[in-house]
């Protein structure tokens, strides 16, 4: 991930170096932005201090990079501390004037919209790239809380925070219509569809396109009616690689789909429920979805609780188990699921088991070989440190460890300049499982490690905090 950060940023800072192109200052230059878009041109780059900005951002056709100054560190920090404000009176960013690729929006929060559709981010017939920003607490009366795109719009969403947003009829966090975005490494959460029948897509909704929906981690969102997690109609997406869990909706907690001929490769999908149909999926009206080495484990519905389906699902690990070729019935042995950890025990049945010897489900093996049946077995064979969850976080996270034998342990974190940061834990564990909890509440945004020492053994992995 910090790789990508720094490589973005490079690259746009190359860009940047053009002597065709010029470099706007907010609020140097101009005192706020949407005066620094208006007297932009072609390849400018439109660059904000910190701070919060109560405007309702056009780019009136202007293909620019509009960035606050992660643009150019690859610092989180700048995320969260430069403020895009719509006043709930509008879309805070629109893009509506034939927008293309080279129009690009990164690195700030983007709240406080309230518009018909698109409460942080309008788009319509327009093709920008929308990246590293966190959209949150945006309404709408119709569609898209977060992002609406539609008309032919082909945005790349990407490496965004979509959360608590809110809409009225469909997509809590993004809604599609007509359009084919690309949305991926997205982490989409505690997005909702108010109480209203026919309301859909707690997080994602998509109707008439190809979206292409890869590599989100979509969890916590809630519709009211059909589709918890994501919710199709009328278009043929892919949807592949994907987290979907702790969704809930009436029907479909997962996904949902109508009429639609989706092909859903690579995710796992658990712990939706749905009230009365499909805890993982649901399918009504013609539709007919592919579904290839898919995990559907432990989600809940009154009736279907795995798959409310006709359709052909092959070499996918179902719960209560599905006839089709290569699928089987049997725990995919996730890492640590209560605490998120999604990833694939070294012994889980998931391992290659998928077609052509890939694994099922959205990760691969994430932690050694686990036994269910023999306690001793759970026990690993040496210091196991897994990923905080969720990661990245805001403002608290759960360090999961485990130990193979009692040891003397010891748990900091340290921020990106190597200082300690805070001690979470110093004395003497038995072996088994643990859990520590970080309320980072009072920290900056940024990057940090967590260091954990066990006896001789000591493990670090890094973490993100995003506010």
């Amino acid at each position: 991930m910090r790789y990508l950060i720094i490589l973005t940023a490079t690259i746009i800072i190359v860009a940047l170096s053009s002597s065709s192109a010029t470099i706007i200052n907010v609020p140097d230059d101009y005192a706020a932005i949407q005066q620094g878009i208006d007297a932009s041109i072609i390849g400018d780059t439109v660059l904000v201090q910190p701070g919060t900005y109560v405007e309702n951002i056009n780019f009136n056709g202007h293909n620019i990079v509009l960035g606050s100054m992660y643009l150019t560190t690859g610092d989180t920090t700048f995320i969260d501390s430069t403020f895009i404000k719509g006043g709930f009176d509008g879309s805070v960013i629109t893009f509506e004037n034939g927008e293309d690729t080279c129009s690009k929006i990164t690195g700030f929060t983007i709240c406080e919209g309230n518009n018909m559709n698109g409460g942080g981010i309008f788009c319509t017939g327009s093709n920008p790239e929308i990246s590293h920003n966190i959209i949150r607490n945006n309404i709408v009366s119709e569609r898209g809380g977060g992002i609406f795109c539609g008309n032919a719009s082909n945005p790349m969403i990407s490496y965004n925070k979509i959360s608590n947003n809110n809409s009225v009829l469909s997509g809590g966090g993004i809604r599609c219509t007509d359009s084919s975005p690309v949305i991926s490494y997205n982490l989409i959460c505690n997005n909702s569809t108010f109480p209203e029948w026919g309301c859909s897509g707690g997080a994602i909704s998509c109707y008439n396109g190809n979206p292409v929906i890869r590599h989100n981690t979509i969890i916590w969102n809630t519709a009211d009616f059909l589709g918890g997690g994501i919710a199709c109609s009328y278009l043929s997406p892919m949807i592949s690689y994907n987290l979907i869990a702790y969704n809930t909706a009436d029907y479909g907690g997962g996904i949902y789909c109508i009429s639609s001929f989706p092909n859903i490769i690579n995710n796992t999908i658990s712990r939706n429920t749905a009230i009365y149909e499909g805890g993982g999926l649901k399918d009504l009206l013609g539709a007919n979805p592919t579904i290839t080495n898919c995990i559907f484990w432990g989600n809940i519905a009154q009736s279907d609780s795995e798959i409310s389906s006709l359709t052909n699902i092959t070499y996918c690990d179902i719960q209560g188990g599905w006839e089709g070729e290569g699928n089987i019935d049997a725990d995919p042995l996730f890492c640590n699921p209560d605490s998120g950890n999604f990833w694939l025990a070294e012994n889980s049945p998931c391992v290659g088991a998928g077609q052509n010897g890939v694994d099922i489900g959205a990760f691969g093996i994430g932690c050694e070989a686990t036994d269910i049946f023999d306690e001793e077995a759970i026990l690993p064979l040496s210091l196991t440190l897994e990923q905080n969850y969720p990661n990245p976080f805001n403002a608290s996270t759960q360090i999961s460890y485990l130990l193979p034998e009692q040891a003397q342990v010891s748990i900091d974190i340290y921020n990106i300049l190597g200082q300690r940061v805070v001690s979470l834990f110093d004395g003497i564990q038995p072996a088994g499982n643990h859990q520590a909890i970080w309320n980072a509440s009072g920290q900056a945004s940024g990057i940090y490690f967590y260091r954990i020492k066990a006896g001789d053994k000591v493990e670090t992995k890094k973490m993100q905090l995003l506010k």
